[in-house]
């Protein structure tokens, strides 16, 4: 399949969730500049100058309740109303939060119907705030609903796709994501990570789904200061094969960057190529 076009998908209200972290603090580096940035970027380089851009939508509730509990839908929802606060670990809610997040969401939802919809377009979502540590029930790690998970939960219910890969690079593991579809056969989930000796074990290499699931969630988790070299084995040893071997009908990229060199968040040593 030839790709002959992409789209960026975005929303100016993104920049508005400015959520309450001191600063210096890692958690501030979640903030609207890096959207900023990235969009500025994107318009100067010359192969990405001219692309299509799409707003998104907000997503509604229905589609939050596919992948969520009532009680956290319910509970971000209150938490801006009341003007933001504290929502569990590095989950600080701000008064737009609410808002951001179902546009966040409908932005995944939008990148995954353009996709599908159109082969031969690649559509990318740049939005704010994430997803991948939020699960059921519980905001986590600058997360409040999971974008990809709900993109994926709402494309294989309405579009009648049965097989999906999920990849995410971000520096750090997506558990949300995994435990969404841990017993899921029909969703794949790679994560190539920065391994977190702190983070509860999760994230390691044993961990491969459940039940009729087993082997559908792969971890790749690499050392502090990996390289390059490193990381192009894993994509071409394990990611690449384990895709192919699934044979999914989509493939979503839940994409973080900061397993770049020059990213304070993480501690990987991954260079822009």
């Amino acid at each position: 399949m030839n790709i002959t076009k992409a789209v960026l998908i975005t929303h100016p209200k993104s920049y508005q969730h400015i959520a309450p972290y001191p600063r210096p603090n890692l958690e501030a580096f979640e903030a609207p500049l890096r959207l900023q940035m990235a969009e500025r970027y994107l318009g100067l380089h010359e192969k990405t100058k001219n692309l299509e851009r799409v707003k998104a939508t907000r997503a509604p509730q229905e589609d939050i309740l596919r992948i969520h509990s009532p009680y956290l839908y319910e509970t971000v929802k209150l938490m801006a109303s009341l003007g933001g606060g504290n929502l569990g670990e590095s989950a600080q809610a701000s008064p737009d939060v609410f808002r951001n997040a179902l546009i966040s969401v409908g932005g995944a939802v939008c990148a995954a119907e353009y996709s599908l919809d159109k082969p031969h377009v690649h559509a990318f979502s740049l939005l704010r705030p994430p997803g991948h540590h939020a699960t059921h029930s519980n905001p986590g790690g600058l997360c409040f609903f999971n974008n990809v998970a709900i993109a994926v939960a709402k494309v294989k219910q309405e579009k009648g796709i049965k097989r999906v890969t999920i990849l995410d690079f971000d520096d750090h593991y997506g558990n949300g994501t995994a435990e969404i579809f841990y017993q899921d056969p029909s969703v794949q989930y790679i994560s190539i990570h920065e391994y977190d000796y702190d983070n509860y074990g999760l994230g390691h290499y044993e961990e491969l789904g459940y039940g009729d699931a087993i082997g559908t969630n792969i971890n790749i988790p690499l050392l502090d200061g990996a390289s390059d070299t490193v990381y192009k084995a894993a994509l071409e040893r394990v990611v690449i094969p384990s895709i192919k071997a699934f044979e999914p009908k989509m493939i979503a990229i839940s994409a973080g960057f900061d397993p770049h060199y020059a990213d304070p968040v993480g501690n990987m040593n991954i260079d822009s190529s």
